[in-house]
């Protein structure tokens, strides 16, 4: 009786993995996979999306369920423009782990730079309801509701990103580009102005406060931007320059 009730006992065991052995073996892939897993987040941080991309996919070898390996994988290929992949394993990571806003919010990015603005919205509203206070998801968020022409919704996540980071240099920018289609040009000035204020002159954005201080009836001034910013480089300024300049 008792030996059988000990091989019924170690066959429960291995069913349910609790066996020593197999736990010890399941612990020593689990570090391998944080080992690449450790040196991917390295190479990203360099800059070596490649080198990040190999890192991963090895620590994912060895742990097929590592949500972070498959978020930082995807994370990397938007370095490298490969959208669809990055799609991929952003959505396998979610599936793994749906609390992940970084997750959610890279694959906004991936949608976003692939014109599917609804799904990225989608997964902004996930995102934020995971993270309220993050105002790069806001900031994306608007820039989404500007490409569907929603253009009011667009305005209040740009406040709100404004609101939770005074610095965000693309939410001005974004909110000053909003505010041009709804004609808004003084109130799109002030936008600009913010953004100069942060970075400094920036030729396209020289060029697009030059743009709303024309319509807004102040040539002289507007037409002094162009020219600043066909002096950085900026050749779309020429072509305004032409248009509206004497």
């Amino acid at each position: 009786m008792r030996p059988a009730f000990i091989l019924i006992c170690l066959t429960m065991l291995l069913s349910l993995g609790l066996c020593p052995a197999h736990a010890n073996q399941d612990s020593l892939q689990k570090a391998k996979a944080k080992s690449f897993y450790d040196e991917g987040v390295k190479k990203y941080e360099g800059k070596d999306y490649e080198g990040a991309i190999d890192q991963f996919t090895k620590a994912i070898s060895f742990h097929s369920n590592y949500a972070h390996a498959y978020r930082n994988r995807g994370i990397s290929r938007i370095e490298l423009k490969d959208y669809v992949k990055a799609i991929d394993d952003l959505s396998v990571a979610l599936d793994l782990d749906d609390k992940d806003s970084l997750a959610y919010y890279f694959r906004a990015k991936a949608y976003r730079r692939t014109m599917h603005y609804e799904l990225a919205v989608q997964d902004l509203d996930k995102a934020l309801a995971l993270s309220p206070n993050d105002a790069d998801c806001y900031a994306d968020r608007g820039l989404c509701k500007y490409e569907l022409k929603q253009y009011r919704e667009a305005i209040k996540d740009l406040d709100a990103s404004i609101k939770l980071n005074p610095y965000e240099l693309a939410a001005y920018i974004n909110r000053g580009m909003v505010k041009m289609v709804l004609k808004e040009y003084l109130s799109a000035v002030e936008d600009y102005d913010h953004a100069l204020k942060l970075k400094g002159n920036i030729p396209s954005v020289l060029c697009d406060r030059g743009m709303a201080l024309i319509h807004s009836g102040n040539a002289t001034d507007g037409c002094n931007d162009l020219r600043k910013a066909r002096e950085l480089g900026f050749l779309r300024a020429e072509d305004m320059i032409k248009l509206h300049c004497k």
